[in-house]
């Protein structure tokens, strides 16, 4: 075995891995909804578009070490009982975890599984807040962007099933990288760039976990995410937005179909108003702006939540 062979055959167990057997077994329901002000709604309606912010700078900071924690401790368990190359193996993945990219780049825009949240709508509710209805089921893969990855993943906040999905993945990839032709490679090899191949390409295989594992405090949110994955190195039509005093990157995520671009709406929701009446003038506003977006036939419904934002 060279390098080249490990570094393909490696490859080709990440890429089987996210796209036949997906770590997170969950499919979409048909309808989720993105909360948004009132300028993300007209930009999603109007460009058919969606903006994937890069994890890191999300609301939850301790969102990946969560994770990271959590890979630690099955590590740290494998390790209590390891003996020659397979506690070398153990360490080189222990040390990795402690990077905050692992070399990989995990973008997310958000959706919600519940469509009139109390919580989601006081993050809007200085300007106006939309829930916006998407059918995410079967969404194309953007054109010009063949190798990355993008999947719909479903938020897991229960520990036990976060456990079995992490030791999963680590069965999945622990056997070839512990087997004796990949232990020779190395022997014959040893350097570190080859300890860099073994341990990124465990990074990228639980890739998707780091980005959908949150604490259960968050579990209200009910919470899937459209992830794009992509190699820290690879900045490649990202984009920078401004949030809270920081430059955020982001991703934009084209919805697509049958050649031309195509939003997957159900519905629009309007978030709680300001007084009495004005949630008709919303409606009806909001009426006049799809018309022109030929999307007339959306329907319009009005948040339910007895509260107002003044």
């Amino acid at each position: 075995m060279t390098t080249t062979d490990f570094e393909n055959q490696a490859d080709a167990l990440v890429t089987d891995f996210n796209k036949t057997w997906s770590p997170i077994p969950y499919q979409p329901p048909s309808e989720l909804f993105h909360y948004c002000g009132v300028d993300g709604m007209r930009g999603i309606l109007t460009k058919q578009e969606i903006w994937l912010s890069n994890i890191e700078f999300l609301n939850d900071v301790s969102e990946h070490l969560y994770t990271e924690l959590l890979l630690r401790e099955e590590l740290r368990a494998r390790l209590s009982t390891a003996t020659g190359w397979t506690e070398m193996v153990l360490t080189f993945l222990m040390e990795a975890a402690g990077f905050t990219t692992n070399g990989i780049y995990r973008y997310a825009a958000c959706f919600c599984e519940k469509n009139d949240v109390l919580s989601q709508w006081r993050g809007y509710g200085g300007t106006g807040g939309y829930a916006i209805g998407l059918d995410l089921r079967d969404l194309a893969q953007p054109p010009g962007e063949p190798t990355i990855p993008y999947l719909t993943l479903k938020v897991i906040y229960d520990r036990t099933e976060q456990v079995r999905l992490m030791r999963e993945a680590m069965d999945r990839y622990l056997p070839f990288v512990m087997s004796r032709q990949v232990e020779a490679w190395w022997k014959s090899d040893p350097t570190e760039a080859n300890r860099a191949a073994i341990s990124s390409r465990f990074m990228r295989l639980t890739a998707p976990l780091f980005a959908s594992f949150k604490d259960a405090a968050w579990s209200e949110e009910a919470e899937w995410r459209l992830v794009a994955l992509t190699g820290s190195h690879n900045l490649n039509n990202v984009e920078f937005r401004s949030r809270a005093g920081m430059v955020v990157p982001y991703r934009i995520y084209p919805f697509v179909k049958d050649g031309g671009r195509k939003l997957p709406i159900t519905r629009v929701l309007i978030g709680p108003v300001g007084s009495a009446g004005s949630d008709i003038t919303a409606r009806n506003s909001l009426a006049i702006f799809l018309r022109s977006l030929h999307l007339d036939k959306v329907p319009i419904q009005t948040s339910k939540v007895p509260i107002r934002f003044y």
